[in-house]
């Protein structure tokens, strides 16, 4: 059981490759389970390219799933009732709490009748949950600021509203940024999830919420496999700047390495898709752009 990297330039086929390799375990493997996981957005289109390189047109021990939709498969199984909150119920229910606290409001108080403002403000409050802020992580940000800052006034608003939407929401109400945090509880008293294989593809890295989530799973799967898009030249493990080009995907499998080694999941060496493969082999301007664009030392392109 391991962590493995599977990383290399964009476009070079690292999806391809743990497709088929994927594809190729679960034909070997029968009964073993294997999740692979991606945005939302791209669940149908992997599923596809799951069925085309199988090679028998069926992939009935991979499930393509999101996040959102593997805690569905884990609360399912466990008959936990979680019903998540649209964006739509969201809308309306700050639009409410904006009502009902109408006078500790200032700086946003004559523009929260506006449905565009309600919705910035949503994104805000979902940004903070995604990334395990708090309201109370929130309250002691604003002490160490300018009393008189236009920005202090504006973040003791959203603190107003960001602790009745929390008080809101610990009526029984879920929302798709608390699912994971819920996921994370219910994890080790799943059967779906012990001792499956998974893999991470399509993202560009995880929030908080998530690395905890990942965390706990490898303490309960037998393998896991995570696609980084990375130059091939850099060192995948180097400590990055934050102004480095990849600094972000360096973070990523510095934190999920640092995971991996607390909880004793092996870190298996990593599989370096060559840049002479993928989609820009057929063209050589855009392969040029893809090494060359935002790098130190950029070569002219000649045609």
């Amino acid at each position: 059981m391991g962590l493995t990297f599977v990383y290399g330039n964009s476009g070079n086929g690292k999806s391809e490759f743990i497709y088929h390799r994927v594809a190729e375990l679960a034909a070997l493997n029968p009964y073993q389970r294997y999740y692979v996981v991606v945005p939302e957005q791209f669940t149908l289109y992997t599923q596809i390219k799951l069925v085309d390189v199988s090679g028998c047109g069926v992939i009935w021990n991979i499930d393509v799933v999101s996040f959102e939709r593997l805690a569905s498969r884990v609360f399912d199984e466990l008959g936990i009732g979680a019903a998540v909150m649209e964006e739509t119920g969201k809308t309306l229910v700050l639009r409410r709490i904006a009502q009902e606290h109408s006078g500790e409001l200032t700086a946003l108080r004559s523009s929260l009748h506006r449905i565009d403002c309600v919705e910035e403000v949503k994104s805000v409050i979902s940004e903070l949950m995604q990334y395990g802020i708090s309201p109370s992580d929130l309250e002691k940000l604003l002490e160490g600021m300018p009393e008189t800052a236009a920005l202090t006034f504006k973040l003791q608003d959203i603190l107003v509203l960001y602790r009745a939407f929390d008080a809101f929401l610990k009526k029984g109400v879920v929302t798709a940024e608390k699912v994971p945090e819920l996921l994370i509880e219910a994890a080790p008293d799943s059967a779906l999830l012990r001792g499956a294989v998974f893999v991470f593809d399509g993202f560009t890295g995880f929030t908080p919420v998530q690395m905890k989530l990942l965390g706990r799973l490898m303490s309960l799967c037998k393998d896991m496999y995570v696609t980084v898009t990375i130059d091939t030249r850099e060192n995948l493990f180097a400590q990055a700047d934050i102004q480095d080009l990849f600094y972000l995907s360096k973070k990523t499998v510095r934190t999920l390495s640092a995971l991996a080694s607390g909880c004793g999941f092996a870190i298996d060496p990593p599989i370096c898709i060559s840049p002479e493969k993928g989609r820009f082999l057929g063209s050589p301007a855009l392969a040029h752009l893809e090494k060359n664009l935002f790098r130190r030392g950029a070569r002219v392109y000649k045609d």
